[in-house]
């Protein structure tokens, strides 16, 4: 099922911003065209005719033909035109690229590359995983993606929400956008990148926020078992002052897990270099440590655990 074409907060902008632009248009067009033709009319040669003494001479206007005035008006009507179009636009990709600041939303990186997709995004703990040409979001959250290619310029789009943006190797920009309906969307490359364009395209799945908590919680315990059996991680124990560590030896120079246990008495939250947790007493959970290592912090407290190069 594709989502509909009036799911997003984007094709809103873009739809408002493309009537104002047809609209201006069509109203200047038929003026200068109803215009025109009058004066092709009114004043079209005749093979009897004389020329008059007030036709028109190279960079002269008679008075009786209309004042210089009316240059200055049209110049400053025109100028205000395109004003005021400039400013809309510019104010349309300005909320493009500014998400709601209070709204929660879902932090993405999308790098492209000949030809496809790759998005990565964080899973509990802050793990990262990417997915190529085949991604999950959740609908009414707003996502927002830093975009970037690997190889040569592309461009992004999403065409049933309206909005493109520019793939440029070593240049992140910056978009966000919501859907409103659960559904699939194809992004796509719009900008040609070599012989295999035609097919760079992806599936983007939209589904319930419930779902997309269940996928998350499933992508992310997938992640850290292919993460320890890549470079077995640390137990860690919060007492509710301090972290108590495993005595074994961790490989820092690749990425590992710490299994957290909170033996406090009450709820904390233990956050990572790239992501938190929240563990209620007696819980146990895992954050994510990239490779050189990092910190684990258990928040509203002083405690504090370095590994690696921080340790």
């Amino acid at each position: 099922m594709a989502v509909g074409q009036t799911n997003a907060v984007s094709t809103v902008i873009f739809e408002n911003l493309f009537y104002l632009y047809m609209a201006i248009a069509i109203l200047v067009g038929g003026l200068v065209l109803g215009w025109l033709g009058y004066i092709l009319v009114k004043y079209r040669a005749r093979e009897d005719g004389l020329r008059p003494a007030d036709a028109p001479r190279i960079g002269y206007l008679p008075a009786e033909r209309g004042h210089p005035m009316w240059s200055y008006v049209m110049a400053i009507l025109i100028g205000g035109i395109m004003f005021g179009l400039a400013f809309s636009t510019i104010s349309a990709v300005t909320t493009l690229e500014v998400p709601p600041p209070a709204e929660e939303h879902l932090n993405v990186e999308i790098v492209g590359f000949q030809f496809g997709w790759r998005m990565v995004f964080r899973g509990e703990g802050g793990i990262p995983m990417a997915k190529i040409n085949d991604w999950t979001t959740p609908v009414d959250t707003a996502v927002v993606a830093n975009v970037t290619s690997q190889d040569v310029w592309h461009n992004f789009a999403l065409p049933p929400l309206r909005i493109r943006i520019d793939v440029v190797p070593g240049q992140v920009n910056h978009i966000w956008w919501k859907a409103h309906e659960i559904g699939d969307i194809d992004p796509v490359c719009v900008q040609l990148c070599g012989n295999g364009h035609a097919i760079m395209r992806g599936t983007m799945h939209i589904v319930s926020k419930e779902e997309f908590a269940v996928y998350l919680a499933d992508e992310t315990q997938k992640e850290y078992a292919r993460l320890e059996r890549a470079n077995p991680g640390l137990n860690v124990t919060f007492d509710g002052a301090r972290f108590l560590v495993e005595d074994r030896e961790i490989d820092t120079t690749r990425a590992f897990a710490l299994r957290v246990v909170n033996q406090a008495a009450s709820e904390h939250t233990f956050a990572g270099p790239h992501g938190e947790i929240a563990l209620a007493a007696g819980e146990s959970g895992l954050v994510y440590l990239p490779e050189g290592g990092g910190e684990v912090r258990a928040l509203g407290t002083s405690a504090v655990q370095g590994f690696g190069s921080v340790g």
